[in-house]
């Protein structure tokens, strides 16, 4: 499990890395804070899933395993856009600083999901 979890990590760094990437970047160019947050995540989860299916959990990908990640990752990405205006808007972080942390809430709850829902054994 020590192993998984670090391998976790890795897919999640790259992930993370790519996503926030894309995201700072549409930002720059004049995307809207949801538009680029959108983008970034819509290609972490091509990564994500195929990572982590593949590599992180060792199991085959299939269409049962990609319908509940992809469940999964709506909830996700929801606790993300949640964690994100809330703490723009409510707390007053800038922009830049409120997507970090949507990502650190989406990391969480994807993993455990992951995890514990779409890759149980």
């Amino acid at each position: 499990m020590r192993a998984e979890f670090f391998r976790y990590l890795s897919v999640g760094f790259l992930n993370t890395s790519v996503g926030l990437t894309l995201i700072y970047a549409a930002m720059y160019f004049g995307a809207g804070d949801l538009l680029a947050n959108f983008i970034g995540y819509s290609v972490g989860f091509v990564i994500s899933y195929s990572a982590n299916s593949i590599w992180t959990f060792r199991e085959r990908p299939s269409k049962m395993t990609a319908v509940k990640y992809f469940c999964l990752m709506g909830i996700c990405y929801a606790t993300n856009i949640a964690v994100m205006t809330f703490t723009r808007d409510i707390l007053n972080f800038s922009s830049y600083l409120a997507q970090f942390c949507g990502v650190c809430a989406y990391t969480v709850c994807s993993y455990l999901g992951a995890r514990f829902y779409v890759f149980s054994r």
